[in-house]
């Protein structure tokens, strides 16, 4: 092959490559966002090893227990990446525990919140399969499936009142489970926070344009409802009773990373902050669409939206102040989601884990 031919080919496969990176499509309408300038991990933040000596509930072959929550019987439940939900007796506080797991159901979906109910059926936002009814016996019913006649793409997050009604979130109207950067990088929010009420049956929107709407919790005798924004790196209080209802704003915001589940102990709220925030990432989401789309190009571009490979999780107070910082920097404790209170005890959600971590409430 001579010098020249080898130069055509060479520009041949240089052009090929420019027309892949400006024209091949992806998925996004991206528009900027501009992020704040992300506060660090330092003074409320700062970096600390207090999860590393979490106590560990094996689950056997289970991995990813993203959300947890308590039966009327006391036993825990784990909601698993391969669609099971499990449930286990807690061991007592002693080295070498363990505890007796069975397979309550299968959801053959991605379960995701969970909440029982009065009644003591358990109710899961599924992202692939909707919002769902377990009861005791393991019977699932499909409770709602589609809002507007538009199929529900990430449910995620489940709080039930006193009077019944089911809260739970959206993430996003564009983007369905394991498609996360692209939620990420589009930069539109089109989360919203729904409510379901069994006797009517009724699905309402109550908030919509959120950035990715994830955890939800009740605060203070149900006078608002707060809702974790993943990719606003911020949580959102909507008003429920009193001269706001059905107002909302702001409660706490700028997180170092993005928070996940939300869970309320009667004093705090306790938040899962799952993944990385990099400054890198934050500009490219303040710049043109351009950008992002060329960024998506790039393969492995998913890896944009890894969990952390840290544990992180923090409690604000009612105003909205942080007045706890748990962190492993170790490699223990990874990717933590929330921390659901119980007896004394945090027991910790996960996206990457094979087990029910612990740690006594600081």
């Amino acid at each position: 092959m001579t010098s020249g031919t080898t130069a055509r080919c060479l520009g041949g496969v240089l052009l090929a490559v420019i027309a892949y990176l400006c024209l091949w499509p992806v998925p996004i309408d991206p528009v900027p966002w501009a992020a704040p300038e992300s506060p660090g991990r330092v003074g409320g933040f700062a970096r600390n090893d207090r999860l590393a000596q979490a106590e560990r509930i094996p689950l056997g072959t289970g991995y990813g227990p993203e959300t947890v929550a308590f039966g009327p019987d006391g036993r825990l439940h784990a909601a698993l990446r391969d669609g099971r939900i499990v449930r286990l007796t807690v061991p007592a506080a002693r080295a070498g525990a363990v505890a007796e797991l069975q397979t309550f159901v299968d959801t053959r979906g991605s379960p995701g919140g969970m909440a029982f109910d009065r009644r003591g059926h358990l109710i899961v936002a599924d992202a692939s399969c909707g919002l769902l009814d377990v009861s005791p016996s393991g019977v699932i019913t499909s409770l709602v499936e589609e809002v507007g006649g538009r199929r529900l793409l990430f449910p995620d997050a489940v709080a039930i009142g006193s009077d019944g009604v089911i809260w739970f979130t959206d993430g996003s109207q564009r983007f369905a489970e394991h498609h996360d950067a692209y939620e990420f990088l589009e930069g539109r929010g089109t989360g919203r926070l729904l409510s379901y009420d069994p006797a009517t049956r009724e699905v309402r929107v109550r908030l919509a344009g959120l950035r990715f709407a994830n955890g939800l919790a009740f605060g203070p005798d149900e006078a608002y409802l707060l809702v974790n924004e993943t990719t606003g790196y911020r949580t959102r209080r909507y008003w429920l009773a009193g001269p706001r209802a059905g107002e909302t704003e702001i409660f706490a915001a700028n997180y170092p990373a993005l928070p996940d589940n939300l869970h309320f102990d009667g004093e705090r709220f306790w938040i899962g902050l799952v993944y990385r925030r990099e400054p890198a990432l934050d500009w490219l989401r303040a710049q043109r669409a351009f950008w992002k789309k060329l960024a998506l190009r790039i393969p492995f571009a998913d890896a944009l939206a890894a969990p952390a490979d840290d544990g992180f999780l923090i409690a604000l107070d009612l105003d909205g102040r942080v007045v706890a910082n748990l962190q492993d920097t170790t490699g223990r404790v990874v990717a933590v989601t929330g921390a659901v209170p119980r007896d004394g005890w945090l027991y910790l959600e996960s996206l990457r884990m094979d087990a029910v971590p612990r740690v006594p409430v600081p």
